[in-house]
């Protein structure tokens, strides 16, 4: 949390010796224990009082995800937007009818047979 190292703790240590003296150093740390304490207990109460309020707002986005789920004009509004979306022309004219029209197999030569313009006819005329 504080990234503080052995060396440091030894160093703050040492200070608190030569400043408190030995006689008042176990009283000192007591105290600093029971307010390092005090303050973790806050931090813990104020973190669960954030997460309680972030799962309520997930509680509320999941109720109101059902309900539109399990409401008849939500999915129809849901439905049509998909469908109005997918079938929109890409133009408001009407297509060209030429276009649409299939293309004519090409024209037989004069004299031709139907079996001897189809190549691929297996038929045998020996």
């Amino acid at each position: 949390m504080l990234d503080i190292g052995w060396t440091e703790l030894f160093v703050v240590g040492i200070v608190a010796l030569i400043v408190i003296g030995p006689k008042d150093l176990p009283g000192a740390l007591h105290t600093f224990g029971k307010y390092v304490g005090q303050l973790r207990r806050m931090v813990r109460q104020f973190q669960d009082g954030i997460d309680d309020i972030a799962r309520q707002e997930d509680l509320r986005e999941l109720q109101k995800t059902v309900t539109d789920a399990t409401n008849p004009r939500a999915i129809d509004r849901y439905l049509n937007n998909d469908v109005d979306d997918s079938v929109k022309p890409a133009s408001t004219q009407p297509p060209d009818p030429k276009t649409l029209a299939p293309a004519e197999p090409p024209a037989a030569a004069e004299g031709d047979t139907p079996a001897e313009s189809n190549p691929s006819s297996s038929t045998n005329a020996s």
